[in-house]
């Protein structure tokens, strides 16, 4: 018997139906969709490793006396400079390596 609700269709919940006393509604059943998914984010976490490689330079040096002629000749000019500098230092640890 009809006791004033009125329960909805699954597939209309705005159905009505005429009814002689204040009609309630009862509420619809929650209806599932499909998923939707979103593009997935990428985070990138970098994961720095130094890698030293040393390197040898040996030099050598050989005097040799040459006796030059010096053209001068002056244009005078106006220069400026600045300097800079960086400064690292590193705790090796062992001894010093020997090559």
């Amino acid at each position: 018997m009809n006791m004033g609700f009125h329960e909805c269709h699954p597939m209309n919940c705005d159905c009505h139906m005429p009814v002689q006393e204040p009609v309630q509604h009862m509420p619809c059943p929650p209806q599932m969709m499909p998923a939707q998914f979103d593009p997935p984010q990428e985070n990138v976490v970098y994961h720095p490793q130094d890698v030293i490689i040393p390197h040898v330079h040996p030099s050598h040096t050989t005097h040799v006396n040459q006796l030059n002629y010096k053209h001068m000749h002056y244009f005078p000019h106006t220069e400026s400079m600045e300097e800079t500098c960086t400064s690292e230092e590193y705790c090796c640890p062992g001894p010093f390596p020997h090559w």
